[in-house]
């Protein structure tokens, strides 16, 4: 519960993780043990659902939840004028945020992308050379099938084309700097906004069936 008031309770998965050692001729726990441990699992889901979400509510409610973080990876000179005021404004809305030298190199920079699993990451390259390296880059990370990633935006100052999100001129003033670090978050969370009052049925229960959305972001069955 106190996870779930810092996080949100759309974050927060309680579970065992097996915990019942029920490896063949194990006798690490005994039943009552595991009785205790179930009760204290439905005490928990009881008291969560008291506490935060109004599941069994007829009518729509007002839970909405925020939407996930994101992470950036700037690619360029962090000393550039530009790429330090972008600094302040993006670490203020992102959830971290490196700055990657191009001479550090493309194994080097997939090397420190590789393990971004877990949340989506924004590429930001500070021009059209710099977004030519990030395509490097992310065409590494797209032959790598060893692991199921979140997705890397490619953002770029300078340039435009397929496949990258344009964001102008560098920023020269700090109002440039939040512009387009506000342009990247609304693009790095666009889809990621879930509302809780989608799922609740009609208010009129009495109402005939709607037909279903042309499209949905999530589909129950059951």
């Amino acid at each position: 519960l106190q996870y779930m008031q810092v996080l949100g309770p759309a974050r927060v998965v309680a579970s065992t993780d097996c915990g019942f050692a029920t490896t063949g001729k194990s006798t690490v726990l005994t039943e009552d043990i595991v009785w205790l441990k179930l009760k204290s699992l439905a005490q928990g889901a009881r008291l969560a659902t008291e506490r935060f979400l109004n599941i069994g509510g007829p009518a729509p409610t007002s839970v909405a939840y925020s939407p996930t973080g994101f992470r950036v990876t700037i690619l360029g000179d962090a000393r550039q004028a530009g790429l330090q005021l972008l600094q302040g404004e993006l670490g203020r809305r992102a959830w971290s945020l490196d700055v990657v030298p191009m001479e550090a190199g493309v194994e080097r920079c997939y090397d420190h992308l590789k393990h971004s699993i877990d949340t989506p990451v924004a590429i930001v390259a500070a021009g059209p050379e710099e977004a030519a390296f990030a395509e490097q880059v992310l065409a590494l990370l797209a032959r790598d099938q060893n692991i199921s990633r979140r997705p890397h935006v490619l953002f770029a100052f300078g340039c435009a084309r397929p496949g990258l999100e344009a964001l102008g001129a560098l920023p020269r003033a700090p109002e440039h700097a939040s512009a387009a670090a506000e342009a990247v978050q609304r693009r790095m969370q666009a889809g990621m906004v879930f509302d809780k009052r989608q799922l609740a049925p009609s208010g009129v229960l009495a109402s005939a069936p709607q037909p279903p959305p042309a499209e949905v972001d999530v589909v129950i069955v059951g």
